[in-house]
């Protein structure tokens, strides 16, 4: 049984609930660099992702027998992808400022485009290309020191950023055909899975948080940046080109600027306050001219050998 098409919600609401995620996931650097003083990398990664795979047991308890094979198996490797770039991003950030690990991040602006044309032939509209240029400026501004280099952390959150930009790009490609809610489920428990298997191989300590920034951080980042976020963008990426949602998203570095700033008094020279303006600048530009003109890719090309077969199993 074909799944029913969904109907195209208003353009300007994807893109306010894209930029509440935005802030979301950027209002949790600071948090999460003081959690991780206290609490291991992947101890810290498997309590916020059970806690979130937990939550969302009873909100999908109608949905669950819409699960089927194809859906766990894109939402697993969704997980793992999703896991790559959680654990390069968050180790990254023992060893680099909120701010450099927020804007870092907000390189998968550039890759997401990049992606999408060399392996899928999806282009964007000229319009974004012009807004990554822009915004790659800003990144620029906001990420190199004086002797443009970047430290040991600054890499593996560059790393990070290629996962997340892989991610996005996947998202754009399976969203339309699967729950957008059982994937961030199924994605979910994956990222959990793997945290546990690394805690218990890697992380002899068994500390757990006890401190009331680590507890809130986990509250916040299971449920907020974890539940509602990633439900947010799977939904919007059934509409949205995935280089329009990355743009979106890039409001995420500054956010974290703005709480890396004010909370943990990290510097934001002018420099680095013109690089956000450049961001901010490319995501409007792209905004105001892309007018939507930007579609994700027909499902009835490119399938791959894979999903006809999954698709085929779906079919009664």
């Amino acid at each position: 049984m074909k799944a029913k098409k969904p109907i195209q919600p208003n353009k300007y609401i994807l893109d306010l609930l894209l930029l509440f995620v935005a802030f979301i996931w950027g209002s949790t650097f600071s948090l999460i660099k003081v959690t991780l003083q206290e609490v291991p990398v992947f101890r810290f990664l498997f309590l916020r992702f059970l806690i979130a795979f937990l939550f969302f047991i009873p909100l999908l308890i109608q949905k669950f027998k819409q699960m089927n094979k194809a859906t766990l198996l894109w939402g697993a490797w969704l997980g793992i992808i999703l896991f790559l770039g959680y654990t390069f991003q968050t180790i990254g950030l023992k060893y680099t400022t909120s701010i450099n690990s927020g804007f870092i991040t907000g390189l998968f602006v550039v890759f997401t485009p990049l992606i999408c044309a060399l392996i899928f032939r999806w282009f964007p509209h000229w319009t974004s290309l012009v807004g990554v240029a822009v915004a790659f400026v800003g990144l620029s501004l906001l990420t190199l020191n004086a002797n443009f280099a970047f430290n040991c952390g600054d890499l593996l959150t560059l790393i990070s950023a290629f996962s997340y930009a892989v991610y996005i790009v996947l998202v754009g490609r399976f969203a339309t055909r699967y729950d957008p809610a059982l994937l961030t489920w199924v994605q979910t428990f994956v990222v959990g899975l793997v945290s546990f298997f690394f805690t218990v191989f890697f992380e002899n300590s068994p500390k757990l948080p006890v401190g009331l920034v680590s507890i809130a951080t986990l509250i916040i980042t299971s449920i907020f940046a974890t539940v509602v976020a990633f439900w947010i963008q799977i939904y919007a990426q059934r509409f949205m080109h995935p280089t329009r949602v990355a743009l979106i998203l890039l409001g995420e570095p500054v956010f974290a600027g703005l709480f890396g700033y004010f909370w943990l008094q990290e510097p934001l020279t002018v420099r680095k306050l013109i690089g956000a303006a450049l961001i901010l600048l490319g995501m409007t530009f792209s905004e105001i001219f892309s007018n939507g003109r930007e579609k994700p890719i027909s499902r009835k090309k490119e399938v791959s050998q894979l999903e006809l077969k999954e698709l085929a199993k779906e079919t009664p």
